[in-house]
Order: C-alpha cells, then structure tokens, then sequence
C-alpha cells in the first residue's frame, strides 16, 4: 500500500451504459492523485475514497454517479439504466 500510495498517478474506469441515441454512452469516473487519496490508500481506508473523488471535482477529479446523472439529465441515456449503473438510485428519483 505504501508503495502505490507513492508511484500512483491517476486511476480512469468508464462504464459503458446502452444508451438509445447512440447505443452505448461512456460515463468515467476519474481520481487524480494528491495527499488526502495517498494518506487514504496508505492508510487502507479505501471506503473513503468516492468522498474525496466527489469533492475534488473541481480539481479535475469525477465521481461516477455524477457522469451517469450528467448523461441521464441530457437524455442520453434512460432513466431505467441510470438506475442500473448507479450506485445511489436516490440521486435519479430525486430528479
């Protein structure tokens, strides 16, 4: 842990999630790495981590659920795979 705490850079996954206009839509989740991610990987307090990828969205850090909310708001893709792929259904239904 210590050792990827300190090599890391970034870490960039992607669902690809059906969407009807144009068969799949790419939602991204990206975690750069700064000081708060390396204390909490060395720290092995991993369940921390979408806390932190979600309020360091302005230093170009994005949280899953919110590409997949962005990619339901523009209609890309529906409500019904939204809610598949999402790890908070509350954040849709509050919609």
């Amino acid at each position: 842990r210590i050792q990827l705490s300190m090599q890391l850079q970034a870490v960039i996954s992607q669902y690809l999630i059906p969407s009807p206009s144009l068969g799949r839509a790419a939602a991204f989740e990206i975690m750069l790495m700064n000081n708060a991610i390396s204390n909490i990987i060395r720290d092995s307090k991993v369940y921390q981590l979408n806390s932190i990828i979600y309020s360091s969205e302005s230093m170009g850090m994005k949280y899953m659920d919110t590409s997949i909310l962005e990619l339901y708001k523009n209609d890309t893709i529906t409500k019904e795979n939204a809610l598949l792929y999402i790890s908070d259904p509350a954040i849709i239904e509050k919609i």
